[in-house]
């Protein structure tokens, strides 16, 4: 190994190591990060069983109730949380474990402290067939359009069909904040980029909607190598300065992105807690989910950005779930 080779080791190593450390007081503390942390119940809306630990470990470990916590010495009130998977992943490799899935989910939603009966995974025929909701039931000719919330990486689900399905479970579980996948769906799969363009759409009686944005390909695996910019970025630099900042489609570096993007970061025991909640989806245990799962900054970093900010950026959807910021 030539110097060269050894210095390039050193700085990712020292990056490394001082990510690792900062990542142990990194967590944005704007008026929505407190805004979420003052929510009496949030929902995570996903698309498959596993969603929950590969795209938002952060978030669930900074706004939930750490495992074995005493409610009756902790001062600290924590909201509830809840799981809600249009799909229990039954398509391609994985057709007939459904219930294994949703069981691997339930292990999952227990390390963040979720409670069995407030992690739901949608396999309800009625669904698939379009009769969910009393209405669409009424309505035949939307049987067709409601039948495309079937689990696959070529299925492009009902932005009718998944508001109304969140609506419900909005109006059951009293929920005042929502957390799901950006328009663009983080990793492409066309199931997540549905839950992004729906709810992005959702009706104003909605509560609070947040969304992960999606971070370009080579930016992605970086496992903690960003976090020090990121703090730069959301903590550190001025607004005056934010431009000199890279941007990218789903977390621009504007004034509007600092003020109201929610920064959260693991660090090592919430990191490893998201890895043990990733070790229960044992039917998905592959080498290459192994090296995602480590070098993934989503479950190092994520950033939480209010659906207002698509809004005033003027997301346009179009076709395949493209977003264009």
């Amino acid at each position: 190994m030539g110097l060269g080779d050894k210095l390039s080791v050193l700085v990712v190593a020292c990056l490394a190591v001082w990510s690792m450390l900062l990542a142990n007081n990194w967590t944005n503390g704007t008026p929505h990060l407190k805004g979420l942390q003052n929510a009496r119940s949030i929902i995570w809306v996903i698309a498959h069983p596993d969603d929950e630990a590969f795209f938002f470990g952060p978030s669930l470990t900074n706004l939930l109730a750490p495992p074995g916590r005493d409610e009756q010495k902790s001062k600290k009130v924590y909201p509830t949380g809840h799981i809600l998977s249009l799909s229990t992943g039954e398509s391609g490799n994985y057709e007939g474990q459904g219930e294994l899935r949703t069981a691997e989910l339930k292990e999952s939603c227990r390390m963040f402290s979720i409670d069995d009966d407030h992690c739901v995974a949608i396999d309800d025929p009625s669904v698939r067939l379009g009769l969910f909701h009393p209405r669409i039931e009424a309505d035949l000719p939307a049987l067709s359009l409601c039948s495309r919330l079937v689990d696959g990486p070529d299925q492009t689900w009902s932005s009718e069909v998944i508001n109304s399905i969140v609506a419900e479970k909005v109006k059951q579980w009293n929920a005042d904040a929502i957390i799901t996948f950006d328009p663009l769906g983080v990793s492409s799969h066309p199931n997540h980029a549905s839950l992004g363009q729906a709810l992005l759409s959702a009706p104003s009686s909605f509560p609070q909607i947040y969304l992960v944005p999606t971070t370009p390909l080579p930016f992605k695996f970086t496992s903690l190598i960003l976090l020090p910019f990121k703090h730069l970025q959301h903590n550190i630099l001025p607004s005056s300065l934010l431009h000199l900042l890279p941007s990218y489609p789903g977390a621009g570096t504007g004034p509007i992105s600092r003020n109201k993007t929610v920064f959260l970061t693991s660090p090592p025991p919430s990191f490893i807690l998201t890895r043990l909640a990733f070790d229960a989806h044992q039917s998905q245990q592959t080498w290459f989910r192994t090296l995602y799962a480590f070098f993934s900054h989503y479950l190092w970093w994520i950033e939480l950005v209010p659906r207002e900010k698509y809004r005033a950026k003027g997301v346009q959807l179009g076709s395949g779930g493209k977003t264009e910021l």
